[in-house]
Parts: structure tokens; sequence; C-alpha cells
């Protein structure tokens, strides 16, 4: 892949809309909607972002898009011309996202959303610790991702809940994950994961009783 990314998803856009919806997108649009879809509220900005420039593309561990539909479509109400027949945000997100993973140097390495890529991350690291354990049947987990991306870095917060019988729900672990910002607001170095496994036991009496949570990491 062609390190200006950005153009060859807004071409592949504008193709996209010309040939499924009969819809002549400017490219100037076409660049504004992509830079919208990579976290950016113009071009403009995406430009002025030396420091995690996307020409890091190729050098990053991870491709993690923000499912956040807001941005996008409050850069689309800010754009004028557009055709009143463009379709909808995930269509417009999704047909980027294609760029991606049709190219083989970044289809394993490209996730949807940040809450994909964190429960899979997640989910690895439980079942690695679980494995050992007897637990019959397997918890119907309850779970919750939390994102947010500052200057430097990504951190996803995933926790892992179980129900009881009286309803309620008790935390059995979390997992704070963090990665190195490298190009623009998709691209990601290598993730550092923090475990931590909360003491207490399985009080519902479906669960084997001799299964005891270990003490936090």
């Amino acid at each position: 892949m062609q390190q200006n990314v950005t153009k060859l998803c807004a071409d592949s856009l504008r193709s996209f809309l010309k040939n499924e919806y009969n819809i002549k997108l400017k490219s100037g649009h076409a660049h504004e909607i992509v830079a919208g879809c990579f976290g950016y509220n113009s071009k403009i900005s995406l430009l002025a972002d030396k420091e995690y420039s996307l020409n890091n593309l190729e050098k990053s561990e991870l491709i993690l898009f923000n499912n956040n539909t807001s941005l996008l479509q409050n850069r689309l109400e800010n754009l004028e011309g557009l055709s009143p027949e463009m379709p909808s945000v995930d269509i417009l997100i999704n047909r980027i996202l294609s760029v991606f993973k049709s190219n083989e140097l970044y289809v394993k390495k490209t996730f949807s959303s940040y809450e994909d890529f964190a429960l899979l991350l997640a989910e690895e690291h439980l079942q690695q610790h679980i494995g050992h354990l007897r637990m019959s049947p397997m918890p119907q987990w309850i779970t919750d991702v939390i994102a947010s991306l500052n200057h430097t870095q990504l951190s996803l917060l995933v926790t892992f809940n179980y129900p009881t019988v009286t309803g309620k729900q008790n935390r059995y672990c979390k997992f704070d994950i963090t990665l190195p910002r490298m190009a623009g607001n998709i691209g990601f170095g290598a993730p550092n994961v923090m475990p931590t496994f909360y003491s207490g036991q399985f009080r519902d009496p479906d669960f084997n009783p001799d299964f005891g949570i270990v003490e936090a990491l």
C-alpha cells in the first residue's frame, strides 16, 4: 500500500459511490470524509498532524478504527453540496475499511473498532488464565469496554463480570490495555496488557464451589 493512504481511500470511496449509487463525489469531499473516518475534524487537521503522520502507517503494529460514527456524521452535515442520496455513515466507513482489509499487508492487523480488538485481546488472556481451572459450566460473561485516546496513546479498559442468582453482577477481572500512537488516530504500536483478577468465589450454585477467583496480580 502506498504511503498516501488518504488518497487511496478517497479514490476508492468515489469509485464505490459512482458505481453503486450513481453519485459523483468531489475529490475534496471524499478527502474530508476519509479524514473524519480517521478521527480528524478536517483534512487540514489530518495534514497538520506531523508528529503522528499517516506516513508511519506501515510501521504500525495494529490499525484500529473508532466505531464512533458521530464525528463523521457531523462532518457530513457540514459539507456543502453533497448528494441527498448519500448512503449511511456505516456504509461509508465499511468502504474505507475495505481498502485496508483487501490489502494482504494490513488485513491481519486491521480491526473495525477499538472494542472488537480490545475484547479479542482480553478474551485471549482470560482463556490463558482460566484454562487450567475447573470451571463448569463457563460463566456467561458480562463485558464492557471503555476506550480513551489522548495525544500519546490509546487506553482500553475491558471488564468481565458474571451474574449471580440475586440478579446482581460480580467483577471477575479487568484488563488495562495501552497502545502507543504511531500513525494518526488509527495506527498503533504493540499493546501492553495489565490484567487484574479479583479475589472471591462464584456464589451461583450452578458453578463449581471449589472454583475460586485468584487474587489480583
